[in-house]
Formats: C-alpha cells, structure tokens, sequence
C-alpha cells in the first residue's frame, strides 16, 4: 500500500535538506574567514612587536653576520630575551644570502637555507607566515611541536632601504587554535539555531 504524503509534508522535506546544506556550507565559510582573520591579525601583532623591540638592539648591517659570533650572539640573544613569550618560542635570525646566524638551536648556525621560499618572500620586504608542523630541515629542533606558525619578520635599518636581515619567530598555536574553535563552535550553534526556527516557521505556517 503506497503511502500519500501531503503538499506539506512533500515541501517540508526537501526544504529541510536545502536549510541543513546551507546551514553547513554558511557555518564553514564563517568558520574559515574567523580563522583567516585570527592568524592575520595574529601575524601583524607579532610582525610590530618583533620589529619595535629590534630597534632596540640591531643598529647596522654587520650585526646581521657572522664575522664577530660572540656579538651577534649577544644581539639576538637580548632580542630573544626581549619578545620571548609563553607563545613565542623560539626565534632564528637569517643573514640577506639566507645563513642562518643565529638561533636558540646551536646546530644550524651558520648553515644556508636560501632555497627556502618564505625567506625568500620576507627577504624581498614583505612579512611571510607559514603554519606547519614542523619538518623541514632548518625545523628540526622544531619537530616536538604539534602545530607552529612561523612568521618571517623583515628587518629595515631605515624605511625605504631594504631589509637587512630577517627575524624568524615560532609561534606556538594551542592558544589560538582554541579561541578559534570556540568561536567556530559558538557560530555554528547560532547558525543551526538560526535555521532550525527557520524551519519550524515554515511548518507551522
């Protein structure tokens, strides 16, 4: 025995399944411009810190080699005293031909990664992020972290001129990545809501 439907039961249907892909494609779309918006308001807040305090202690174009280790390393030291936080956890430091000269990682002083496409980028005067998990080779010391955002930071002794150097920061994500999930979530079940009232309208009406 075929079973009839109603004209609103027949509507009802279709027009659930159209709320709920709408409700999922709407929910994502906010959910990725949140997250966009969080890692670049995140990555021009670590950019201005990092070169405010390399004012501080970069003052030529020699501090950015290794012809004098000692003083380079006293430098970037105090430069990684000076921005190191519970989120910031480690920074590398490139010469202009992409040698690194310094890190908190002794091995990789003064091994060359110019190859590397974000120096490339940040070395050209424009800031470069990357989130990853660590495994390259210049991330090694690197690779007991779940998630990093690297933010290659180019460094201009006077604007107009050019970088002279570029600082590298590991930005640890636990804390971001939390705060976005929390607002994802928080979108999402105004959203569903949103479109479950909608649809109890229409079966009422």
């Amino acid at each position: 025995m075929k079973i009839k439907l109603s004209i609103t039961q027949k509507f009802l249907a279709p027009t659930l399944i159209i709320l709920v892909l709408f409700d999922t494609i709407l929910s994502y779309q906010i959910s990725s411009i949140l997250r966009r918006e969080a890692i670049e308001n995140a990555q021009n807040i670590i950019a201005d810190f990092v070169k405010i305090h390399s004012r501080r202690h970069i003052t030529s174009l020699s501090d950015f080699s290794l012809v004098d280790p000692e003083k380079t390393d006293q430098i970037f030291s105090g430069l990684f005293e000076d921005i190191k936080t519970s989120n910031i956890i480690r920074i590398k430091v490139w010469a202009k031909d992409g040698t690194v000269i310094f890190s908190d990682a002794k091995s990789i002083i003064g091994k060359n990664f110019a190859d590397n496409k974000d120096f490339q980028k940040a070395i050209a005067g424009e800031v470069a992020t990357v989130i990853k998990v660590p495994l390259d080779p210049e991330n090694v010391t690197e690779s007991g972290y779940k998630q990093l955002m690297e933010v290659y930071v180019p460094i201009e002794l006077r604007a107009g001129e050019g970088p002279v150097g570029i600082v590298e920061t590991y930005y640890k994500l636990d804390s971001l990545n939390a705060s976005i999930l929390k607002a994802q979530r928080e979108v999402t079940l105004v959203i569903t809501l949103g479109f479950l009232l909608f649809a109890l309208i229409i079966w009422l009406l």
